[in-house]
């Protein structure tokens, strides 16, 4: 026979007789659940392949070629049935029962019927509390269980689920929140005094008003899109524009602050009765590193143990990790979790595991490139004091989302000229990571002279330490976040069309305006709070959250507003208003009365 770890539980008849080219050619005996190789059609038992997988071997036996996971197939439906009518006999019936009789089947039958309702031969540990006790001759006290109860593996499977003292059993309340696993015999102590128990009627009841709010929201949201579909229709058939019914809006507000108030309701009353935490939850602490504002929130995960709770988005790596990346792959395939973030002192390479889209990665001390368990791992962040050299580290080609913080000299030796840094980046930013379309630039990045990919779709600069940052000809949309403090026209390019302003430092009300011809849609957002002169050349005018009124030209033909609580009577006549979160209500009826008359006229 050949070497092989597919212990099977059932011995065939013998002799085999069976066709050469119905045995696996890795354990020597008939096909057990095969696979089709894609590039000879050799047949290999599914568990031999993958034994040989995990020590390595990843050549088919046959043809010697590496063998793809990924395109594995099943053979005819002809051929397991002629495997399937291959006589066997149980090995645990074989050890229990005299040899005449033993009890031969077909393998179908013994898959199908025999292992689950007839081989009796299955114990359970609870009946160890059943003993006997006696001296041996050496006085040595001895104990044997007494009276075994054997079971098939669907009578043990009902006796754990139901009967078993030590099976494992949740708390009757678990379904509101009570964290309590333990076992079934002291399920009954626990419930005699879980505060959970008694609040279990009002949370559930709680919880139904969530979920019919969240439906009533929900419809009411594909209502009113149902509507603004409906009057963008009739707009563009009609010269004038409709003004959509406001009393959606209001409705949507009033789901919303009702759903927000059950929400905060039911956190502080399981908040009075919460248990202690079993899982070590990280908090910021007096240093100036962002990783740990992202780290605030997520799960410590500890070597070996398995501490991954349900709705838990993100978990922390930090210098006790051990590099079993092939455990936390395994728990990981089940739970919620999406985002790894490795933490300073973390010192082992970095193999994602499967499910994982976000990667924050701090001061760490790593060696190799970033690899993958053929995760889509989408979004990097490179936090303060990252230090990976990406002139040696490949980004994974997945990645289009990527974050640069205040990094480390990123060179690949203290000497390297910035040029020579710059090259190797845009190499892997455009050719082997050519879907890499989102360029954060953070707080405190300090790469001066640092050149932006051609292949970016949006650019992202916070307060960044730089002169001037030499944009891509091809980018379109720019988005200067609060504290941003360059002149715009170190960083605008000539083909950007749309800008976004944040309470950004640089002083832009100077006429001619330093926004660029090229724009034609202008966000002014959250804590804008300058002077700014708007050219003709904009259309489309976005005002979010906006801290002073805005001078409109009359060249704008569309406005969106968001909270702006400021006098609307400079606005051109005929331009078109969309609002979501209407604040002023006089304001905007003679808003509409005005644009009303100028359409009469």
């Amino acid at each position: 026979m050949g070497e092989s770890n597919n212990i099977l539980p059932f011995i065939y008849n013998q002799p085999i007789e069976i066709d050469k080219e119905l045995e696996c050619s890795i354990c020597l005996l008939p096909l057990f659940e095969p696979v089709v190789e894609q590039n000879c059609g050799s047949m290999f038992c599914n568990q031999c392949l993958l034994n040989n997988f995990n020590i390595g071997k990843n050549n088919c036996p046959s043809c010697k070629q590496i063998i793809n996971k990924n395109k594995l197939s099943n053979p005819p439906k002809i051929i397991t049935n002629k495997l399937d009518e291959l006589l066997v006999y149980c090995i645990q019936c074989k050890d229990n029962y005299p040899e005449n009789e033993i009890k031969y089947m077909t393998r179908l039958y013994f898959i199908k019927n025999h292992s689950e309702f007839e081989c009796k031969t299955n114990e359970c540990e609870c009946q160890i509390i059943s003993t006997t006790s006696k001296l041996t001759l050496n006085n040595d006290l001895i104990t044997s269980p007494t009276n075994l109860k054997l079971y098939t593996k669907i009578e043990l499977k009902h006796h754990k689920d139901n009967e078993c003292i030590l099976s494992s059993s949740n708390c009757s309340a678990n379904n509101v929140s009570c964290p309590w696993n333990g076992h079934l015999k002291d399920k009954d102590n626990h419930e005699s005094t879980c505060s959970y128990i008694s609040l279990k009627p009002h949370l559930l009841s709680l919880q139904s008003k969530i979920s019919q709010l969240e439906s009533e929201k929900t419809n009411s949201i594909q209502y009113q899109n149902f509507l603004e579909t409906q009057i963008n229709q009739l707009e563009s058939k009609l010269s004038f524009p409709i003004s959509p019914p406001k009393y959606l809006y209001g409705r949507f507000i009033k789901y919303q602050q009702q759903l927000l108030d059950y929400q905060q309701q039911q956190y502080q009353q399981q908040q009075q009765y919460q248990h202690p935490p079993q899982q070590q939850v990280l908090t910021p602490y007096n240093k100036n590193n962002k990783i740990f504002e992202f780290s605030e929130n997520s799960f410590k995960y500890v070597n070996g143990v398995e501490i991954i709770k349900n709705k838990t988005k993100s978990i922390s790596l930090g210098s006790d990790f051990n590099g079993e990346w092939p455990k936390l792959n395994e728990w990981l395939i089940n739970t919620e979790v999406d985002t790894i973030i490795l933490l300073d002192g973390f010192r082992h390479e970095i193999h994602v595991p499967i499910s994982i889209k976000t990667l924050h990665i701090g001061n760490i001390v790593v060696f190799g490139p970033i690899t993958t368990y053929g995760a889509s791992l989408t979004e990097l962040h490179l936090h303060d004091g990252c230090s990976i050299k990406l002139d040696y580290n490949q980004l994974p080609k997945t990645v289009s989302t990527l974050h640069i913080y205040n990094i480390n000299n990123p060179y690949s030796s203290p000497s390297s000229s910035l040029s020579s840094f710059v090259k190797p980046m845009n190499q892997k930013l455009q050719q082997q990571s050519s879907k890499i379309s989102i360029l954060h630039l953070h707080d405190g990045f300090s790469i001066e002279g640092c050149q932006i990919p051609n292949s970016l779709r949006e650019l992202h600069l916070y307060d960044i330490k730089v002169l001037s940052i030499k944009t891509p000809i091809n980018l379109l949309e720019l988005f200067l976040h609060d504290g941003f403090n360059l002149p715009l026209e170190n960083v605008l390019s000539k083909n950007i069309t749309d800008l976004h302003l944040f309470n950004i430092k640089s002083n832009i009300s100077s006429t001619p305006p330093m926004i660029g011809s090229s724009v034609k849609n202008l966000f002014l957002r959250d804590g804008f709070n300058q002077d700014i002169y708007i050219p003709p050349t904009v259309k489309w005018l976005c005002l979010f959250n906006t801290q002073r009124p805005i001078n409109i030209p009359k060249t704008i033909k569309k406005i969106y507003l968001q909270n702006y609580n400021f006098p609307r009577n400079n606005f051109p006549n005929g331009v078109k208003v969309y609002e979501q979160n209407p604040m002023n209500n006089n304001n905007n009826n003679n808003n509409n009365n005005n644009n009303n008359n100028n359409n009469n006229k």
